[in-house]
């Protein structure tokens, strides 16, 4: 994706932290422009990977239950402490 589009994307679609260090910071809002001075000031390396980085016990009935929720947005909390209780197992099991 191109950094304009990217841009795009990020600032009017869907905003979220950047990832394309490319796009100026000046269109972040000003908690994001925060976190990044923050990630630079402290060479921090900010990764999006949520597959690679969750355990595969969780993401994937997490992924199930996001699908739920696009159609069920009434039904938030209950989602979430399904969620919850789903991350909650798994670490509960693995400790760190």
């Amino acid at each position: 994706m191109s950094t304009e589009a990217q841009a795009w994307w990020q600032t009017v679609a869907w905003p979220q932290v950047f990832t394309n260090l490319k796009i100026p910071a000046e269109l972040a809002e000003p908690d994001k422009k925060k976190l990044g001075q923050i990630l630079k000031e402290r060479q921090f390396r900010f990764i999006t990977r949520i597959w690679e980085a969750t355990p595969p016990e969780i993401i994937i009935p997490i992924s199930t239950l996001m699908d739920k929720l696009a159609f069920n947005p009434d039904k938030l909390d209950e989602i979430i402490k399904e969620m919850d209780a789903i991350a909650t197992k798994y670490w509960s099991e693995h400790p760190s």
